[in-house]
């Protein structure tokens, strides 16, 4: 974790340049001037805790990417200021079921990289406890999809 002001500054900066915005696109969309967002960037100012979530908003960062956490790859990032930006309750939904599918990924990769069977036998009963309480329900989307899909297909022509 990072305190210093100018390091999150640089962050700022950083993302604002990986995102191909300029001093003058960020000015605009929060109201401040191109010398204020350069006192930002340069660490003469103190953002405000506001105006850093609309930045992160902005710039598609997590917030805690200000603070120094790093997660080294950008489609990570994308994913978690996606979930951010969803209403809380839409988030609560979806959260339990992208955490069941990336933990079901882990568990195949684990199965496929080791070769020892207990752990493979364990890895098999904790993916199919994970799996089958959602069986169903995935089971119901498929055919509500199918449906709609037909719909459309119908309305299409």
């Amino acid at each position: 974790m990072i305190d210093n002001n100018l390091e999150i500054a640089q962050r700022i900066r950083a993302a604002r340049l990986q995102r191909d915005f300029t001093q003058q696109d960020l000015a605009d969309k929060f109201n401040k001037t191109s010398a204020a967002v350069s006192d930002i960037e340069r660490g003469k100012t103190q953002i405000s805790a506001a105006d850093l979530i609309l930045f992160s908003e902005f710039l598609g960062k997590p917030i805690e990417y200000f603070f120094g956490e790093d997660f080294g790859d950008s489609d990570i990032e994308d994913v978690i200021a996606l979930m951010r930006r969803l209403p809380p309750k839409t988030r609560k939904q979806q959260l339990p079921l992208m955490t069941m599918f990336l933990r079901m990924a882990q568990i195949n990769y684990e199965m496929q990289n080791t070769s020892d069977s207990e752990k493979q036998a364990e890895a098999v009963k904790e993916f199919y406890e994970i799996f089958l309480p959602y069986y169903e329900t995935m089971e119901s989307m498929i055919s509500q999809l199918r449906e709609a899909k037909k719909n459309i297909e119908s309305l299409l022509k």
